[in-house]
């Protein structure tokens, strides 16, 4: 069986869940509450059966649009359906330990994300979309097979963490230097060999972990010159 994109569902459990949109238009309106698992089986319903989000009654709408965390670590998924980006009241998403290869482009429409738990997938890339979540806080990134960061990586002006270590990032985009409210960067068990100058420019950021990388003891001076108040830990670390 190839990597799980969708989950089976069944029509019973639709019509138990009060989602009569496969059939006719909805006429149930009692509020439905659904657990991780029955919201996702339902998106993923809608998107194989060519509906949107508004052929969901209304108050099922509403039920899922009010959810501020999920959680799908450990779900199979490689991929998000489109109305996933309907979530607009999540604040923390958790979808570690999955089959993503590439960032869904959905997630850069979650306007109110804070914190994104992002580990332990065979991640290459993220979307340049990700520049989209302004009020992202943290990022956790680590255990992927990230090579590089989009140029929009610079836009998360209320960025205080981000981790990535054990990736394969050779290279950091000049943008790193925008992120001016970071505190704490996990860079460590990478494969690079010099960051750029503009990480001068982050004075906030109080922990830098450069470990197990490529750094020559020069780059590691210069780093700590243009980090003067930074604290910079060379240990590879986990």
């Amino acid at each position: 069986m190839n990597q799980i994109k969708y989950f089976f569902v069944s029509t019973t459990l639709l019509l138990l869940l009060g989602l009569s949109f496969l059939n006719s238009s909805p006429k149930q309106e009692s509020i439905v509450e659904m657990n991780t698992s029955q919201i996702m089986q339902t998106l993923f319903a809608l998107e194989e059966n060519g509906k949107t989000f508004a052929n969901l009654p209304k108050t099922t709408q509403v039920y899922i649009q009010s959810k501020k965390e999920i959680n799908l670590g450990w779900y199979r998924l490689s991929a998000l359906p489109k109305s996933f980006g309907k979530l607009q009241s999540i604040e923390v998403l958790f979808l570690h330990k999955n089959y993503f290869t590439q960032m869904p482009e959905v997630l850069g429409e979650l306007k109110n994300l804070k914190k994104l738990h992002f580990m332990l997938n065979p991640l290459q890339s993220l979307s340049e979309s990700i520049g989209n979540l302004k009020k992202l806080e943290f990022l956790n990134l680590p255990y992927n097979r990230l090579k590089t960061l989009p140029n929009s990586i610079g836009k998360l002006e209320n960025l205080t963490f981000l981790d990535l270590h054990n990736n394969q990032i050779t290279h950091l985009p000049e943008s790193m230097g925008q992120l001016r409210s970071l505190e704490k960067l996990y860079i460590n068990n990478n494969q690079l060999k010099s960051l750029p100058n503009s990480i001068g420019k982050l004075k906030n950021l109080r922990e830098l972990h450069i470990g197990g990388n490529e750094f020559s003891p020069e780059e590691i001076q210069k780093i700590r010159m243009l980090l003067p108040n930074c604290s910079i830990s060379t240990e590879a670390g986990f």
